[in-house]
């Protein structure tokens, strides 16, 4: 299955880059983890995120297979595989976790799925082309 949490319409980004095919040819499901249904997951030690409404298929999962596009953030000054699953949130929690504290967050998230994380594949960092990041990378 392949889940893609996108903070548009996530179907229309797939079939716009093509991937709709290439997840038919492969044989795989497609989530939109903002559809449900959901379950609430503990996040054990999380700062910020207590607990967590995340897409029954996740909670299902065998494993989770991360594969984030690296870059460089103002904020957090690089993104790597744990802000990724932030896709795996509903959008009123994902755009509030960058007001909480978006480090914080982000190292709940990851505490909570750990267990899933098998494997994250992480290609050339990518600089941000836009804000104060884009003077540091």
């Amino acid at each position: 299955m392949t889940v893609e949490g996108s903070s548009h319409e996530t179907i229309h980004v797939y079939k716009a880059l093509g991937l709709s095919e290439v997840v038919n040819e492969l044989y795989v499901g497609l989530v939109d983890p903002s559809r449900g249904p959901f379950t609430k997951i503990k996040a054990p030690g999380g700062k910020i995120l207590k607990e967590l409404t995340i897409p029954n298929n996740v909670v299902e999962a065998d494993a989770i297979v991360n594969l984030p596009k690296t870059k460089t953030r103002i904020d957090t000054l690089a993104t790597l595989d744990s802000k990724n699953l932030k896709g795996f949130l509903l959008d009123d929690l994902r755009r509030r976790a960058h007001v909480l504290g978006l480090e914080k967050a982000i190292a709940g998230l990851a505490k909570a799925l750990h267990e899933k994380a098998k494997l994250t594949w992480l290609p050339r960092i990518t600089r941000a082309t836009r804000g104060q990041a884009s003077l540091r990378a």
